[in-house]
């Protein structure tokens, strides 16, 4: 059973605060006694809250093994659910502090090439759509995304990610398509294949200097299965960085060659830096927008508006 169904008036209304926390407390030290040393109670006590809570939900949400209690799939569910009730409370003092004049908050997740590319249009028509909603962007690398919109740090996120992002997740998430996001090898304007018209071969380009990002990074286990494909080990890169953005401006220092967001490329002036094709070449990554399932609350439907889903 889910808290965030349809009747969590009902529930809310025979739940406390300290039932919400009792249920993290238990599922994080597996035993009646370690939660009641934390929460400052007794452990009869807690154990009459807990058969509180179970009588509410009409399950069993725990069961007493050797090592102490485990939660029942119920008791996962449940333990979920809390957290985000808890999440949304802790954050009632932060939308009252942004004033009257604020009507809602909205964090949105993205890294930083649709932070830079992207969102500014986003944010604009989010403004022009809810004029009294104050938008708190998050940039951080891809899994930490979905760290934060887990933990309860970001309301939703505008992001590539790999299936395995969404495998992993604690909780169900949703994802709508936006859009392809294109790979492209970038080099100094006076690069040898900088004019070449056919796409080079990268056994052609792996001994060259390269900018790459992080070993975890989406992008970089793309290139490196390119260059396994290819038959080639993945070069070792000069230098390693994130931002889409630093990587060209390194590129045009004439540091190495280096894989830019087709998105990020829009923004550079014409002539700093020379696209190169080449072949194989990496695979597109999806773009989309990605929020817990069963929030389609009035934030996610303003940024679903200001998306244009």
């Amino acid at each position: 059973m889910d808290l965030l169904d349809p009747d969590l008036n009902r529930l809310a209304s025979r739940l406390r605060f300290r039932h919400f926390q009792l249920l993290l407390t238990l599922a994080r030290e597996g035993s009646l006694r370690a939660a009641a040393q934390e929460m400052h109670v007794t452990q009869p006590a807690l154990s009459r809250m807990l058969e509180e809570i179970e009588g509410v939900l009409g399950v069993q949400l725990f069961v007493r093994t050797s090592r102490g209690l485990s939660p029942t799939g119920h008791g996962i569910a449940a333990t979920r659910s809390a957290r985000q009730i808890l999440e949304e409370l802790g954050r009632v003092p932060q939308e009252i502090n942004l004033g009257p004049q604020v009507a809602a908050l909205i964090r949105v997740g993205a890294p930083h090439f649709v932070a830079h590319s992207v969102m500014s249009r986003v944010i604009s028509r989010l403004a022009a759509l809810r004029p009294r909603v104050h938008v708190q962007l998050i940039e951080r690398p891809v899994p930490e995304l979905f760290a934060a919109l887990q933990e309860g740090d970001a309301d939703a996120l505008v992001t590539t990610y790999a299936p395995q992002h969404i495998e992993a997740a604690k909780m169900p998430l949703h994802q709508e398509k936006l859009y392809e996001s294109n790979y492209q090898l970038v080099a100094p304007p006076d690069h040898r294949f900088a004019k070449s018209r056919r796409p080079v071969p990268l056994a052609k380009l792996v001994n060259e200097d390269w900018i790459l990002p992080a070993q975890d990074s989406m992008l970089r286990k793309e290139i490196d299965w390119v260059f396994r494909r290819a038959g080639l080990l993945p070069p070792v890169p000069v230098v390693e960085a994130n931002n889409s953005t630093t990587s060209i401006q390194l590129v045009v220092a004439g540091i190495g060659l280096g894989f830019a967001h087709g998105e990020t490329l829009q923004n550079v002036p014409p002539g700093t830096v020379a696209p190169i094709r080449i072949s194989p070449s990496p695979a597109s990554a999806q773009v989309a927008l990605v929020y817990r399932a069963k929030r389609m609350n009035e934030k996610i439907q303003a940024l679903r508006a200001a998306l244009g889903l």
